[in-house]
């Protein structure tokens, strides 16, 4: 505990002061005892003033840690000034701050929403894709078979035209076998009443006969888009409108 005491600077003060003390006390015995006090007074000022200089080193080096402390305590108060007002300023941020957070957590749920709403229309995209592609096929089809009733209305026109011609022709051969009949001699009349000589009836036989061969070269052709049903319909009725005459009634005639 006493070293520990004169190690510090007030320790060694202590010690320095006693030690003089004691030998200004032992001055009147100094005449009795002069070379030894002489001497030990000697030790005792070299060892005061050993601690002197060691307690001006100390001061010193104190002096010297309190400049750097008092340094050292100025710039971090700097420093914690500095953070001091660096936090003031980020205080109005911090409301800033909590705002941005709401509004990425806001675009996150946006996001997300707009992500179910494209898989929505991805799929409805490709049901619209099936559905052009069914579109597009029927589309196919139609134009082929509008193309099949073109050609086939094509052929019932000529049909049709054909036919006009062949009634046109079978109108003028009609006629010709009416102008026939009325441009009858006196003679063809008598050849024809005559039951002997058969002369009207050899000419009513032969005109027949070029008549018929006249109506079957006029004979309509069915329409082949026409079902076999509709063919013998079509031949039934155009036998109907203009029926081939009889050779036993022209004869009779």
């Amino acid at each position: 505990m006493a070293r520990e005491g004169m190690s510090s600077p007030q320790g060694l003060g202590l010690f320095v002061a006693v030690s003089i003390t004691c030998a200004f006390l032992s001055a009147p015995a100094a005449h009795a005892e002069a070379p030894k006090q002489d001497a030990a007074i000697q030790q005792v000022l070299r060892k005061a003033q050993g601690a002197l200089r060691q307690l001006a080193e100390e001061k010193a080096g104190l002096e010297t840690q309190k400049a750097a402390l008092e340094a050292e305590k100025a710039a971090l108060q700097e420093k914690a000034d500095k953070l001091e007002s660096a936090v003031k300023q980020l205080e109005p941020l911090q409301g800033e701050v909590e705002k941005q957070k709401a509004a990425v957590e806001a675009l996150k749920s946006a996001n997300a929403a707009l992500e179910s709403q494209l898989a929505s229309g991805r799929e409805r995209e490709q049901g619209l894709h099936g559905k052009i592609k069914e579109i597009v096929a029927q589309a196919k089809k139609i134009q082929g078979d509008n193309l099949l009733l073109v050609e086939a209305v094509k052929e019932r026109e000529q049909w049709i035209g054909q036919c006009a011609q062949k009634n046109q022709a079978m109108l003028e051969t009609n006629g010709e076998l009416v102008r026939l009949y009325q441009d009858k001699g006196f003679w063809d009349k008598v050849g024809d009443l005559d039951p002997l000589t058969g002369i009207g009836k050899v000419n009513t036989e032969n005109t027949v006969q070029d008549y018929q061969f006249k109506l079957k070269d006029l004979k309509v052709t069915p329409f082949e888009s026409e079902l076999p049903a509709q063919k013998e319909a079509s031949a039934a009725t155009t036998e109907k409108q203009h029926p081939a005459p009889d050779a036993d009634e022209e004869a009779g005639e």
